[in-house]
């Protein structure tokens, strides 16, 4: 039996946040094809959250830059995504370079 098959659904941090499985696996779809997740109050009311994989590295890592959801607008998320993207992969590559 597939281990998500027995997946019941995660406790609710808040109203907004995804408990079904079906709509997390539609979340992760949307996150895998465009690079980066947003938290619009799923884990803290009021709390917008974007955040981006630091890629190609051993163990998973991201960053990511939240703020109060009146700060935080959709103008500023799609400001911000491209510069975490970007310094995403620089970690990326100094954590390689480290690592041999």
């Amino acid at each position: 039996m597939c281990p998500t098959s027995r997946w019941r659904g995660s406790p609710a941090a808040t109203d907004r946040s995804i408990t079904d499985l079906t709509k997390l696996r539609k979340e992760l779809g949307r996150i895998r094809r465009t690079g980066f997740a947003t938290d619009n109050g799923e884990q803290e009311p009021g709390v917008v959250c974007y955040a981006v994989a630091i890629p190609d590295v051993p163990i998973s890592m991201a960053i990511s830059v939240s703020g109060p959801g009146f700060r935080m607008t959709q103008e500023l998320g799609k400001q911000a995504v491209p510069l975490l993207l970007a310094e995403a992969r620089s970690i990326s590559e100094e954590l390689l370079g480290v690592l041999g």
